[in-house]
């Protein structure tokens, strides 16, 4: 039964276009750097914290070196369509 439920879910899914491409600062400091991410978006679900955290867990993301890992995967995103 789970099973069926995840292939229903897989089907409507949208794959991440970053599948199969490299970023070696997220291979550095993917975990470190999502942890904390995470862990906020949990607060939120959880009702532990405000909708409003988000900004601030998105902003302290791309600071800590994600806009630096979205522009790794843009650029061999890039590479691979050329």
């Amino acid at each position: 039964m789970m099973a069926a439920d995840e292939t229903a879910a897989l089907a409507i899914g949208i794959k991440s276009p970053t599948v199969g491409l490299y970023s070696n600062t997220y291979a550095q400091k993917g975990s470190s750097l999502n942890r904390p991410f995470n862990d906020g978006i949990n607060q939120i679900l959880y009702g532990r914290d405000s909708v409003s955290s988000l900004d601030d867990l998105a902003q302290s993301w791309r600071t800590n070196r994600g806009d630096q890992i979205r522009a790794e995967y843009e650029q061999a995103l890039q590479q691979a369509h050329a």
